[in-house]
């Protein structure tokens, strides 16, 4: 039964991770297409650039570092310092954007919990827990929660198995 909650926990958490994946990775192709289109340059490394960001994005906080690297490599090389300036303006708007706006919003759309608790629950375990663990306390959240919710209708389901026996008392006593 519990692993059956882990399964179903992490799967959601994975779904999510990709599909927050995918739209960063809208998102950063969008903005160098953008750098690209300003400067007028032929650009052949865009889709290299892009699944790097996607693959890398798996990885919650560390992508930013990882990611960030061979992007300001490469338009350090074809623009400049200004170019790379620009690029590291746009890792970390759309570090702001997936952290404070779209990480809330895609989790809880996924496991229907309110957009505050996920987004409490994303920064306590920013703050007090490694980074690296965010992927991990979501679904331990939800795996703690469906427990005790089962032991919670186990409980009353016993003590509702009583209630017969409770109420032949009751008569015996009225007699």
């Amino acid at each position: 039964l519990i692993f059956k909650k882990i399964w179903k926990w992490f799967g959601i958490i994975f779904k999510v991770q990709s599909t927050i994946s995918f739209t960063n990775t809208i998102l950063t192709a969008l903005w160098l297409t953008m750098i690209w289109y300003v400067h007028w340059w032929f650009f052949p490394y865009m889709l290299t650039l892009c699944s790097i960001v996607f693959i890398l994005w798996f990885i919650p906080v560390l992508w930013t570092f990882f990611s960030s690297i061979p992007i300001v490599i490469v338009w350090f090389m074809f623009g400049g310092m200004q170019t790379a300036i620009y690029c590291i303006a746009l890792i970390l708007i759309i570090h702001a954007i997936e952290t404070y706006i779209l990480n809330p919003q895609i989790v809880s759309s996924y496991t229907h919990l309110p957009i505050a608790m996920t987004f409490l629950i994303l920064i306590i375990s920013e703050h007090f827990i490694w980074p690296i663990w965010l992927m991990i306390w979501v679904p331990i959240f939800f795996i703690v929660v469906d427990t005790l919710t089962d032991m919670d209708k186990w409980l009353s389901k016993k003590d509702s198995s009583h209630e017969p026996v409770l109420e032949i008392q009751e008569q015996i006593i009225e007699e």
